[in-house]
């Protein structure tokens, strides 16, 4: 499968995917989902707000998740995992009073932590961009409502 041009080079690879370079990268922020594209031979994932820009704004050390702040900051994989193990760590009562998360959103940003660690491991890219709008925590919201039902 080819994404891109028919003519370009794969490496000589069979069964795999190859996507073209982006002529242009996305220079704007997603909505209701993220971006998966390929510059200067990287693959990059580019994806909308929530929990990121909260891992963002814990990582900054904000006083509390200031979306303006963090949008289009970049977070390493491995500050991904590192932060969302910490918050696991932290345990309710912790997150609660935490700046960046507050009693809201004490569980639900475990489990979004959870969902973006599987996206960040099923993509292979060393870093991802914040971006600040998207519907991610309203979908998660919503879905641990139906389960406490």
């Amino acid at each position: 499968m080819q994404f891109g041009s028919p003519t370009a080079s794969w490496g000589g690879g069979s069964t795999v995917i190859g996507i073209r370079n982006a002529t242009t990268a996305p220079s704007s922020n997603p909505t209701n989902g993220g971006i998966l594209y390929v510059e200067a031979g990287a693959l990059k994932y580019r994806g909308s707000s929530g929990t990121v820009t909260t891992l963002a704004a814990v990582k900054m050390g904000l006083p509390r998740d200031e979306r303006k702040r963090v949008d289009g900051t970049f977070l390493q994989l491995s500050e991904v995992h590192e932060i969302s193990q910490s918050l696991l760590n932290m345990g309710p009562d912790l997150r609660m009073h935490h700046p960046c998360i507050g009693g809201g959103r004490a569980d639900l940003v475990v489990v979004g932590s959870a969902i973006l660690e599987g996206i960040c491991d099923a993509i292979p890219t060393k870093y991802l961009r914040v971006a600040d709008r998207g519907v991610l925590e309203v979908i998660l919201s919503e879905l641990l409502m139906a389960i406490s039902r």
